[in-house]
């Protein structure tokens, strides 16, 4: 059966969030999110959250990169961080999320495991688009973005992966070579997630259907196969572990937020 997709832009998901909102009860739309659905509920964008959905199950996650030009004087993670107790305005950091969303807030999360003070006069400036040619042109001196973006001029050696944000190495050839936080000091980990929510108040035998489809989908063949094809990391959480999981990130992102003075006030 064919399933229309439909990519709903505008205010980082906060617009496609409230749109959800008019479909309770629907048992057919079914949406994609990542951690921006938490960030633009806690920095006040919109009044709506991931409790405002049904959330399914988890599939699929990348991580957070930071990148450097390949003859950067920053060579490891602990440079940048070093750098950054001395004086948090000395190294500037980019990425295409704007502020308090997930570009900005992946990297802050690893800094205050590493040590550093003063979140909040860290340097971090929003581009449209291609911060990879600002970094490459020396106008930042750190990229923040996602493993999966950035892999090809890191494979080309123009730019260098300092470090990545999940609990282990992942892949295999260049990208299995990139050091974790946590190998390097940093006891810290920033999942990209990909989850599945249906409509609020979605009902249960309609709920009952996802759900189980999901967890038959992730042992096939061709979501491994796929999984493959795409370089995803297979990253399943049934819906109950996936709520939870959400719930633990929210906690986590609220200091953050709230050391950069953008928690939104009750």
């Amino acid at each position: 059966v064919p399933m229309p997709v439909r990519n709903a832009v505008g205010a980082g998901g906060a617009v496609h969030l409230g749109a959800m909102q008019t479909k309770k009860g629907d048992t057919r739309t079914i949406t994609v999110f990542s951690p921006p659905i938490i960030f633009i509920n806690l920095n006040g964008t919109t009044p709506y959250s991931f409790r405002d959905l049904t959330p399914l199950a988890s599939l699929i996650a990348d991580y957070a990169a930071f990148v450097v030009r390949a003859d950067s004087r920053y060579q490891t993670i602990n440079d940048v961080m070093e750098a950054l107790k001395r004086n948090p305005k000395s190294v500037k950091i980019g990425g295409l999320s704007s502020v308090g969303s997930m570009d900005h807030i992946q990297f802050l999360i690893i800094a205050k495991a590493a040590g550093v003070d003063n979140l909040n006069q860290i340097d971090y400036i929003s581009f449209d688009d291609d911060a990879a040619t600002q970094v490459l042109g020396g106008h930042i001196d750190l990229f923040s973005t996602s493993l999966a973006d950035v892999m090809g001029l890191v494979e080309s050696g123009d730019l260098k992966v300092l470090a990545q944000t999940a609990d282990r190495r992942i892949g295999t050839g260049v990208k299995g070579q990139i050091p974790t936080c946590i190998e390097q000091g940093i006891d810290a980990t920033f999942v990209n997630w990909r989850g599945l929510f249906g409509a609020p108040d979605m009902p249960e035998y309609a709920f009952n259907y996802w759900t189980n489809a999901l967890a038959k989908l992730k042992d096939t063949q061709e979501w491994k196969d796929a999984c493959r094809q795409f370089d995803w990391d297979e990253y399943y959480l049934d819906s109950a572990d996936f709520v939870k999981f959400l719930e633990k990130n929210e906690e986590d992102y609220k200091v953050i937020m709230q050391d950069i003075n953008m928690l939104k006030q009750n």
